[in-house]
């Protein structure tokens, strides 16, 4: 139905346990800075829902939003569960990202960088062929989905990494 809007630009995947939306701002902004459009995916908002669906920060013109809006609305009904991962309904953060996607699409960006919600390898960011992949520290979190250790943690957060994408981690 959408025609995988998230291979209209390239993309930057971060996951990691601490500093995930500060790596995602850095290095929207270090693009930006090289002349290029880059929309940032992060999560929480503070104030505004827009804050997580940016063009580096900046909001991007309600039309934008608005046609990102009207390309998703028809087809939510159309989604059937039993066609889903468990048969089970789609969930909220499944239609923020489907959402950010189309925002990203429908303004033309050049980039994007997006920060995993929960994890990685579970994480509806994870449709993304990236060209980077980015690692920050992982802790102890969310242990009733990622596992009850570092290496299990760790290696749901690595599954963002596709075949022959670079990936850089911060050692600590």
């Amino acid at each position: 139905r959408f025609h995988y809007p998230q291979d209209c630009f390239k993309s930057i995947h971060v996951a990691g346990s601490k500093g995930k939306g500060s790596v995602s701002t850095m290095i929207a902004c270090i693009i930006e800075e090289y002349g290029f459009s880059c929309g940032l995916y992060t999560s929480p908002h503070i104030n505004t829902f827009a804050e997580r669906i940016t063009e580096c920060g900046s909001f991007f013109s309600d039309k934008i939003y608005q046609s990102a809006f009207n390309e998703l609305m028809p087809s939510i009904d159309a989604i059937i569960p039993e066609q889903l991962p468990s048969n089970r309904e789609i969930t909220w953060f499944e239609l923020v990202t489907l959402y950010a996607f189309l925002v990203f699409k429908h303004a033309k960006l050049d980039w994007a960088v997006f920060e995993t919600g929960l994890g990685g390898r579970l994480d509806a960011t994870n449709v993304l062929c990236p060209n980077l992949c980015v690692l920050t520290p992982i802790e102890l979190e969310h242990t009733a989905f990622l596992g009850d250790s570092l290496p299990k943690i760790a290696g749901e957060k690595t599954r963002i990494i596709k075949e022959k994408t670079l990936c850089f981690r911060k050692i600590t």
